[in-house]
């Protein structure tokens, strides 16, 4: 009976220790699994709040399958969040399509990027009348209200641009969502939620805020 119960006893214990194993998180240590981005916003092309507010939302659902948690703080400082205890800054500017022009960006271009690699000013521009563009087809194909539409538009656009800012140069794909363009195609599959880095740009990605927080 001894025997048994030591038997026993043993068997459960491998079952724990494989249960806890399987359980480990997926992204290395806790403090590696605790990788954050700062988002600073800048609405200079006077997106509503409300569509910002959706837009974040897909924003932080997409990093967050990269196991990345988002912040995000407006151009006014109000409640900013201290950027110098290992949390990359990134900082989107919403701007019109005269900016655009100026830039003289291809027509459909919806973003540029500056700096890669997570070095540099790490900042990207937003065309919104692009984005309105973009949200049109969705509004009318999906029965999307006119805010989710261009919340999804304008998120999607906003993690595709702050991609370059960690990734390589020229990190466009041909699939998923570093694809150059936003065609019909992405965005049924971005409505649908599968929109996301691929695993050798969520390794990059990743890298990249890691080696900024142990940096700082």
């Amino acid at each position: 009976m001894a025997r048994f119960s030591r038997s026993y006893f043993s068997w459960i214990w491998v079952a724990v220790v494989v249960i806890l194993g399987f359980c480990t998180p997926a992204y290395g240590d806790v403090n590696e699994s605790r990788l954050t981005l700062v988002f600073r916003i800048i609405n200079d092309g006077q997106v509503p709040q409300a569509v910002v507010d959706t837009a974040k939302a897909h924003v932080e659902r997409i990093y967050s399958r990269s196991g990345i948690q988002v912040e995000w703080f407006d151009a006014d400082g109000a409640n900013q969040p201290s950027t110098g205890n290992g949390k990359l800054d990134l900082t989107m500017i919403f701007v019109s399509e005269s900016v655009a022009q100026t830039m003289n960006r291809p027509k459909e271009a919806t973003g540029f990027a500056i700096s890669n690699d997570g070095q540099g000013p790490r900042r990207a521009y937003i065309f919104v009348e692009r984005v309105e563009h973009q949200a049109d087809p969705v509004h009318a194909r999906r029965s999307n209200d006119e805010k989710s539409a261009k919340g999804l538009i304008l998120g999607h656009v906003i993690a595709h641009d702050a991609g370059p800012l960690m990734l390589p140069h020229d990190s466009h794909a041909p699939r998923e969502i570093m694809h150059a363009r936003l065609d019909m195609d992405s965005i049924e599959q971005a409505a649908r939620g599968g929109l996301l880095f691929t695993p050798d740009q969520t390794k990059q990605i990743r890298a990249v805020v890691l080696s900024h927080a142990e940096a700082n």
